[in-house]
């Protein structure tokens, strides 16, 4: 990442976060929207010597949302996605809608989904992680989030970290909303999520291990 921001490829987020270990072996994560310090001791567990823990901020290159507003829904044209098209953890197209070219353009200079991103329900249903690996361009709500990982980050290991009981209680731990308000992760809250990083070879055992061990469970 230091690599992309030197030739600008990329930007510094001047608000990027890390998970630090200070000389009383606490750990602390700034959470920027409410300026709250979390203990981070109640997400993280022992990970190998060779991995490290960091935020998810630190491991991407963009994360944003979709639009915000409301496009012009046409008959035929380009896929606008929004959380009812994953958040069963599959792509359903039953329930698609579709925006004009003209409309996706302009969308696409803030928001350019593109495969190999990891799209987020980050409104309503929350957390759950879907790979984009479609053969059309698209563009997206504010209900999802777009994750863009840099090299050596496999989406399939990332998806695995965002869908696990460690994520899912940090997500109860930052989200807003509740009662008459429907729930929500904001984008400053997602990039902290606290990731367990494993070096990329080892990111591909477990993923084919994953990947394994599901065939027998489902066929049980």
């Amino acid at each position: 990442k230091e690599r992309l921001i030197k030739e600008g490829k990329i930007k510094r987020d001047k608000n990027e976060t890390l998970i630090i270990q200070d000389d009383d072996k606490n750990y602390y994560e700034k959470i920027i929207k409410t300026n709250e310090l979390i203990d981070i001791n109640q997400f993280i567990f022992d990970i190998p010597t060779n991995w490290c823990w960091c935020s998810l901020s630190n491991i991407t290159r963009l994360i944003t949302d979709g639009t915000h507003k409301t496009p012009k829904y046409v008959s035929k044209g380009v896929p606008f996605l929004s959380i009812q098209n994953i958040s069963n953890g599959f792509f359903d197209n039953s329930k698609i809608k579709y925006i004009s070219l003209e409309e996706h353009l302009e969308l696409t200079k803030r928001c350019k989904p593109e495969n190999n991103d990891i799209l987020l329900c980050r409104i309503g249903t929350l957390g759950k992680p879907f790979i984009s690996n479609f053969d059309f361009e698209y563009s997206i709500f504010v209900s999802l989030a777009l994750i863009k990982i840099i090299n050596k980050i496999d989406a399939y290991y990332l998806k695995l970290v965002l869908s696990s009981p460690q994520i899912n209680k940090y997500i109860d731990h930052v989200k807003v909303g509740g009662g008459t308000h429907t729930n929500k992760i904001n984008i400053e809250s997602l990039s902290t999520f606290p990731i367990p990083l494993a070096p990329h070879n080892e990111q591909l055992k477990i993923v084919a291990k994953y990947n394994d061990l599901i065939e027998i469970i489902n066929f049980i």
